[in-house]
């Protein structure tokens, strides 16, 4: 499992915590892959400090090609509707300790 921690602009972030926005378009540094997890953090670029609400995502699908800019990445994202799944990733993000 693998988990991907990104600064998000609160209008971003929003939209996809309200679901509105099921996707995420990024510069692929990072090796995004379907099945990971983005660890979303709000950030307030003007403020340049983190808000403290955060969320987490599963990748489902990736599209990478000629459509998108060299180097950037297309991906749908959903909220985690397992519990089990939800706990697993919260508990790596938390407590990596026990997970390394």
């Amino acid at each position: 499992m693998k988990i991907h921690e990104v600064k998000t602009h609160p209008e971003y972030f929003q939209l996809s915590r309200s679901g509105v926005k099921p996707f995420e378009l990024r510069y692929n540094d990072r090796d995004y892959q379907e099945g990971d997890y983005l660890y979303s953090r709000e950030y307030h670029p003007v403020l340049q400090k983190y808000t403290g609400r955060w969320s987490v995502y599963r990748i489902d699908y990736t599209l990478k090609g000629e459509w998108l800019a060299e180097g950037y990445i297309a991906m749908t994202i959903a909220s985690i509707q397992d519990y089990a799944e939800y706990v697993q990733v919260l508990d790596a993000l938390f407590m990596p300790a026990e997970h390394a």
